[in-house]
């Protein structure tokens, strides 16, 4: 009985340490599922999407959890041909895929589907193309029980760093001599004729500018199809996306410009016609969204309602009926008048040296300049045959320059006389008379900035009556 026992026993110690190494494994592949991950987290959402992602650069990363959904984003820089790679990285002898699925910014799928890839199966690739530059996300999921995986995007220099900013495509119309126009503040972009699609990347364009686009009939029938975006960062705002096909409806079809719409970069619209050519109100001659009855200079793009008005040259930019004048300016110093709190003086406008005691607001910043009252102190010593001496103030320009006396104590005349150097060191040699009880004196001052007091020293005695060597 017991041999049966302990060998029972033996049995169920095998059993333990077999479930305790099955679990060992299972916390290892977690662990290390989840330190590949880790990197690039949080990306669980479109909008935390990693990026923008390298061209020719591996990315390492996991599906953790049975809902867990990765994302990757990534700028093109024009029309490309592009190679997504994907490999699944377990390779514990279970069966496990992954997918990558293109969306646009619309989170729509983009290209025609996924690639997959499984367990020993190797790399998988998806080859995209692009029309244009565009910013695209990659959406990792588990197709079955997948768990870590290696992601890159191929060619290196099909991607950038920059989003594409304001893109601008006009795709395929109708009809075979349908024509589309592109403008940009009057200058012709791009066109774009019958079933050909065009895609015009502007990148970062400034606010104020027009974009104008023409559907142009040259035949019979007409139609267009535009579609304007711009990307910052991770946000696309789509500011014109506008289709038409009257091609065999029975509708007359004028030749010329059918359609024109006018537009700021941010989607503010200038101007929208959709009559032909003829029509007073789709008559645009110089393109810059202003059409004619409301642009007070059709042939110029630089004069239209709204433009920036530039003063002084005899031009009504904004067509308002003024022309633009600068500010009075009397005396000239590029102060105008309303900036200029004396514009008869040019020394006196916003910036000027502030001269101090002379109750003028030179620097026009509503206070009148004052000199400090600088307290000022001397000393003296006699020192190798000099009388050596040392002021002291309460401001820098009390110090250079002042004029000193020496005294001897009684006497009506100053003994020697003199001026101090740029740091109030005042140096006098002795002399014969020199002798008995001395002082200095250094009298008041007034400096750009300071009132200087006057001061008197210590006194010191002196019963030489010639320097050495004399």
């Amino acid at each position: 009985m017991g041999v049966v026992v302990r060998a029972a026993s033996l049995r169920g110690q095998r059993r333990r340490a077999g479930t305790i190494g099955v679990v060992t494994r299972l916390v290892l592949m977690l662990a290390c599922a989840t330190s590949q991950g880790a990197a690039y987290e949080p990306n669980d959402s479109f909008y935390q999407a990693t990026g923008p992602l390298v061209g020719g650069q591996d990315y390492d990363g996991a599906i953790e959890t049975e809902n867990d959904v990765d994302y990757f984003y990534f700028n093109v820089a024009g029309q490309r041909q592009l190679d997504i790679s994907l490999t699944n990285l377990d390779n514990d002898g279970q069966y496990r895929c992954v997918k990558a699925m293109p969306l646009d910014v619309d989170q729509k799928i983009f290209g025609g589907g996924s690639v997959t890839a499984c367990s020993g199966s190797g790399t998988k690739h998806k080859l995209l193309s692009t029309s244009g530059s565009m910013q695209l996300v990659l959406q990792i999921t588990r197709d079955w029980g997948g768990h870590s995986y290696r992601l890159r995007v191929d060619p290196a220099d099909a991607l950038t760093s920059a989003p594409p900013g304001l893109v601008v495509t006009l795709g395929a119309a109708e009809g075979s001599d349908d024509l589309q126009r592109l403008y940009l503040d009057g200058a012709l972009i791009g066109t774009s004729q019958g079933g050909s699609t065009q895609s015009f990347t502007l990148g970062s364009v400034a606010p104020a500018s027009v974009l104008t686009l023409e559907a142009v009939n040259q035949s019979s029938g007409w139609s267009w199809n535009w579609k304007a975006t711009n990307t910052v960062g991770r946000t696309q705002t789509t500011i014109l996306n506008e289709q038409q096909d009257s091609d065999g409806d029975g509708s007359v079809s004028p030749i010329g410009v059918v359609r024109r719409v006018a537009l700021t970069t941010t989607g503010g619209l200038v101007s929208s016609c959709g009559q032909a050519l003829a029509a007073v109100s789709c008559i645009d001659n110089d393109l810059d969204g202003s059409p004619l009855g409301q642009d007070c200079n059709d042939a110029n793009s630089a004069i239209r309602p709204g433009a920036a008005e530039s003063p002084d040259n005899n031009v009504d930019e904004n067509c308002d009926g003024v022309l633009g004048r600068s500010p009075r300016d009397a005396d000239r110093d590029g102060s105008p008048a309303g900036v200029d709190c004396d514009d008869k003086n040019a020394a006196v406008h916003p910036g000027a040296p502030e001269t101090m005691g002379n109750r003028i607001d030179e620097n026009c910043d509503g206070t009148i300049g004052r000199r400090i009252r600088a307290r000022t102190s001397i000393t003296l010593k006699l020192r190798d045959g000099l009388y050596r001496g040392r002021i002291r103030a309460g401001h820098s320009e009390c110090l250079s320059g002042r004029s000193v006396a020496l005294w001897r104590e009684g006497a009506r005349r100053a003994s020697a006389r003199t001026r101090s150097s740029h740091n109030g060191v005042i140096s006098i040699r002795q002399r014969r008379g020199m002798r008995g009880t001395l002082y200095l004196t250094v009298s008041s001052a007034r400096t750009p900035n300071a009132n200087c007091s006057a001061a008197r020293s210590k006194t010191v005695y002196s019963f030489r009556t010639r320097p050495r060597g004399g």
